[in-house]
């Protein structure tokens, strides 16, 4: 005998029992019965000779496969998508048959997501999900242009990933912000290019200014200082010397604007 779960069995049985005789015919088993047992679980039981057991169990296996898979419950969400529709374009895509249980007891718990169906639409349905349930590639973004990756309504990230496919969950908790990106390699690459973009048009660097390069710069009213502003086209401030330690030149602008005011 073989323990599913329930829904895979009333698969197995099929409607008014079709696929259930099916199976039977094909595997030559003598006698084939699909039970409700327990908390959700139902029984197969067969009875026949060992070539047709081995027979039906290689068809459940490629007709009939089940995987299970936990996931967070932002991932959860994104996967069911408004109204059901990212639930409804996995199964279209895969063949697969897609059941999320988003009910964790707490936030912190993981949400279940089951897969019924042929052994390859299964399979590929896993794999996308996969590959969305833990994050691919990560990129850390100083604080000060966070705001510039998100955008206005978090604008930026759903630009990032409508274009690239991949999608992008922002933590903010820490002093060096990051962003997750979760998808298949060619989106998960496209969008970390594409972050790593932002990052070198507002790219920032401190160099400390010691004696005389803080005198130099300084000189003439600051004239050196709106020079290499002007050649470098990056903005530079000086933030005079506390307590003792050194002055340092803050530089902000792309990264290539950054390199050459240094």
């Amino acid at each position: 005998h073989l323990e599913v779960p329930e829904r895979l069995g009333w698969r197995i049985v099929g409607k008014a029992g079709a696929e259930a005789r099916r199976l039977q015919e094909e595997s030559r088993v003598l006698n084939l019965w699909v039970n409700q047992h327990f908390q959700g679980v139902s029984r197969v039981e067969a009875f026949g000779v060992p070539d047709a057991i081995a027979q039906l169990e290689h068809l459940l296996s490629m007709r009939h496969a089940f995987r299970r898979l936990e996931v967070p419950q932002h991932i959860a969400r994104r996967i069911i998508g408004k109204g059901g529709t990212g639930i409804r374009m996995l199964e279209t895509d895969t063949g697969a048959f897609v059941f999320v249980n988003s009910q964790a007891v707490s936030a912190a718990q993981a949400c279940t997501v089951e897969l019924i169906g042929e052994l390859a639409a299964v399979e590929k349905a896993l794999q996308w999900l996969k590959c969305r349930s833990m994050p691919q590639a990560r990129v850390e973004v100083p604080r000060r242009i966070i705001g510039i990756v998100i955008g206005r309504s978090g604008a930026g990230v759903k630009d990032i990933e409508a274009s690239t496919g991949a999608w992008l969950q922002v933590d903010t908790a820490s002093e060096a912000c990051v962003v997750d990106i979760f998808g298949e390699s060619d989106a998960v690459c496209r969008a970390r290019t594409l972050l790593e973009e932002v990052l070198d048009r507002h790219a920032s660097e401190s160099v400390e200014l010691h004696g005389e390069a803080l005198q130099c710069l300084m000189a003439r009213g600051g004239a050196i200082l709106r020079d290499i502003q002007a050649a470098s086209g990056a903005q530079l401030r000086i933030d005079q010397a506390r307590n003792g330690g050194p002055a340092a030149a803050e530089l902000a602008g792309s990264r290539s604007e950054v390199e050459a005011a240094r």
